[in-house]
């Protein structure tokens, strides 16, 4: 879809032509609150092919969700969201941060819970749909 250029990101976001990083393989360096400055400076009311693209991406985003992954995501329309339109490479953003840990601190807590399972097993009454609803 040519949507490689809304998603390199540029690093400084009043040099959109300078050095920048390609979101789908750099998501953790580059934060969403960079992603709103982006889409506010480059995207976001401009009469250019990046507003376009990333209106595109935005519907195609939304239409490949789940029901369930769709309303889990809604609940942070703020995010990317950027002056009252909705913005394709911040919604990537919202669903990568979502749908990956992003922190160590995430990683040792549910490190730290798998390690409880046979306790978590005894507290859902043996039930295994329970227990894999947990996990």
């Amino acid at each position: 879809m040519g949507w490689e250029t809304i998603l390199h990101v540029p690093d400084d976001v009043s040099d959109p032509v300078g050095a920048a990083k390609y979101l789908p393989d750099r998501y953790g360096e580059i934060t969403l609150a960079h992603c709103r400055k982006y889409a506010r400076a480059c995207i976001i009311g401009q009469p250019n092919r990046a507003a376009q693209d990333s209106a595109m991406l935005y519907h195609c985003l939304v239409a490949s969700l789940t029901a369930d992954a769709w309303t889990r995501i809604s609940l942070h329309s703020a995010d990317y969201t950027v002056d009252g339109v909705p913005d394709g490479v911040c919604l990537l953003r919202v669903i990568i941060r979502e749908s990956h840990l992003d922190t160590n601190a995430t990683t040792s807590t549910i490190r730290a819970a798998l390690t409880k399972l046979d306790k978590a097993m005894v507290e859902h009454g043996h039930d295994i749909k329970q227990l894999n609803q947990y996990v």
